[in-house]
């Protein structure tokens, strides 16, 4: 790496060279590793070497003490507004000093994480077939979805033994991951790996970020007793196998045809163009069909992050995915929920307005609650009543029905608050594995079980926690905890909506709004970001003023949301002004580059032969 050499007197044009310098060289570093990672995490594993290696240049691009020395330098000799610019590098740099016996260290994680991948990858996921006796191929995706849609409860136990049988088979790599993990975050003066991480993506405390979440436990965990009772008379219900099918398989099944994959594309680029959300000319890559090896989580990453040239403001570049399984139940749903979920966390970054690369990714500075409240804000969108029956039709043009929304919040009205207690399942998880003192494969197990225990209406002892692919990765290890302040911030924000203009669908204000905020990418923490969107501080009362609501309340609300949508007048458009390109792993399927419809068509022509 060329340094912009020393000279005995720095100038303001030395400094807007470095500043280029910066900008360039981690732009490169960020974009070959980002290209890497997709490949490997898409289930090629034959780059992993150089996968590994373009990881550990990044750190050392991070960690430099002679660049965070020379940016120390800059800062008090550069103009004013350069000046603001080098206090972000500043910023960025005093979060990633690394002695280099840890930089080492870093290096070790990273090979462990791409075994462990690998491995992951590797395993023969399956289950044994109840009536034949015979071993069935199935991604853990797949097995998970069987366990709630399934009509056989054979075959659901079958499914969900295997996950339960599988899940502890990466504990002894994990037990060294989690060793190396303290070992890093203990070496640098803190308590473990979860208060390190906590710290640098939230600048909050572990004591502080679990007290807020103590207190939503308190204040929701009557929701367990209200579960209980529906379950009175009903023994099978209780089984882990059969609860998700029992209280939700048959409203998926009546939901799925208002859901049609095929129309996915079509109601998510209309929904976020009529709500004012532009991709600004991004590109925009999806890959969204399960496959073997394929990693079994969907996210949004960003091999091309929004710089500059000179005054010019350059593109950037999404790729998203998720791992649908074409013809089962709930296919539909899940890919619109994947394509309002990652396209939010893509349009949050790819709208930035920030001249410096460093906080115009995922990475801290940025807040992981920040970029996850943008994604789950427009989650909820998708799952809004109002938003179903205007946008959610058959294939005869028939909306979803009220009556069936009312149905299902008769049945589950009483689960609302059990979604914040599966998050809090994991960051409970991770916060007593990172604090155990000589953990041992027998405590992490005991662990697992206990705590979900804790959090669930009903004590299975289950081990599923170590199925949680967000575990065994360092991006996304102890940072759980980011979807759950993005609830409590989404619930802010939405209340902050409807207060300031009685609708948030189809309202090209909210785009606006977002917009203010995505220009500035992670220039802010994540209290001062949740301080400017709403006009108040962080809070808890919004979330549980929610999810606590009588199904009286929630009925009232809808309709008026209904019946206010029938006076918006909306646009036939696709148009959000990206650069849409549809893969199944190295395959190109089709793009937007002739037009919409025409890339609609082909991707649907292709789909209709996985099935």
């Amino acid at each position: 790496m060329k340094i912009i050499p020393k000279t005995e007197k720095l100038t303001a044009k030395d400094a807007e060279k470095f500043i280029e310098f910066l900008n360039k060289e981690y732009f490169k570093l960020h974009k070959r590793y980002e290209d890497f990672f997709w490949t490997s995490y898409m289930g090629d594993h034959s780059i992993d070497e150089k996968f590994t290696k373009s990881k550990k240049e990044l750190d050392e691009f991070k960690a430099s003490t002679e660049l965070s020395e020379k940016v120390n330098a800059f800062i008090e000799i550069a103009p004013v507004k350069l000046k603001e610019r080098f206090l972000l590098w500043k910023k960025f740099f005093s979060l990633y000093q690394t002695p280099k016996e840890l930089l080492e260290l870093k290096d070790r994680i990273t090979k462990l994480e791409a075994k462990m991948k690998r491995d992951q990858g590797e395993f023969p996921y399956g289950y044994k077939d109840p009536k034949t006796g015979e071993f069935v191929s199935a991604s853990s995706g797949k097995l998970r979805l069987m366990v709630g849609i399934e009509d056989e409860e054979s075959i659901r136990k079958a499914a969900y033994d295997s996950l339960q049988e599988s899940a502890p088979a990466f504990v002894e790599d994990y037990l060294i991951y989690v060793s190396l993990m303290n070992e890093f975050a203990q070496k640098l003066g803190f308590e473990d790996f979860y208060s390190y991480k906590v710290f640098i993506e939230e600048g909050m405390t572990k004591k502080d970020l679990f007290d807020i979440f103590d207190k939503i436990f308190e204040k929701t965990k009557s929701a367990f007793s209200e579960v209980a009772k529906i379950a009175e008379g009903n023994p099978k219900m209780k089984k882990p196998w059969n609860f998700s099918y029992m209280i939700s398989a048959d409203f998926e099944k009546e939901e799925d045809p208002y859901f049609q994959f095929e129309t996915a594309l079509d109601v998510w680029t209309k929904t976020f163009a009529n709500l004012g959300v532009d991709f600004r000319g991004g590109k925009i890559k999806l890959d969204l069909l399960d496959r073997k090896g394929k990693y079994s989580n969907g996210f949004c990453h960003w091999p091309e992050i929004i710089r500059f040239e000179g005054s010019k403001r350059l593109t950037g570049q999404a790729n998203f995915t998720c791992n649908l399984v074409p013809g089962t139940i709930g296919a539909g749903q899940d890919g619109i929920h994947t394509l309002f979920h990652e396209g939010g966390h893509a349009a949050h970054y790819l709208n930035s307005d920030m001249r410096d690369v460093c906080i115009n990714t995922e990475y801290p500075p940025a807040s992981t609650a920040w970029a996850e409240t943008q994604s789950m804000f427009m989650d909820t969108i998708f799952s809004s009543i109002e938003w179903k029956t205007k946008y959610a039709k058959n294939k005869d043009g028939k909306s979803y029905p009220f009556d069936l929304f009312e149905r299902k919040l008769e049945k589950l009205h009483a689960f609302s608050p059990l979604r914040m207690m599966g998050i809090m399942s994991v960051m409970y998880f991770e916060k007593e594995i990172y604090e155990t003192k000589n953990l041992t494969k027998e405590k992490v197990i005991k662990i697992a079980k206990s705590v979900r225990n804790r959090f669930s209406a009903f004590k299975h002892n289950s081990v599923m926690l170590l199925n949680i692919p967000h575990i065994y990765s360092w991006e996304s290890t102890c940072s759980y905890h980011g979807y759950g302040l993005a609830e409590l911030a989404l619930s802010q924000w939405r209340e902050y909506f409807f207060k300031k203009y009685g609708y948030i669908v189809d309202n090209k204000n909210i785009g606006k709004e977002m917009l203010k905020v995505w220009k500035l990418a992670s220039s802010k923490t994540f209290p001062e970001f949740v301080k400017i969107a709403t006009g108040k501080k962080l809070s808890a009362d919004a979330f549980i003023k929610s999810v606590m609501k009588s199904k009286k309340e929630v009925i009232k609300i809808a309709k008026e949301r209904i019946e206010k949508q029938k006076t918006i007048k909306t646009k036939n458009t696709n148009d959000i002004g990206a650069k849409i390109e549809l893969v199944s792993g190295k395959k190109k399927i089709s793009d937007n580059s002739k037009g919409f419809d025409t890339m609609v068509k082909k991707y649907n022509s292709w789909l209709s032969k996985q099935k």
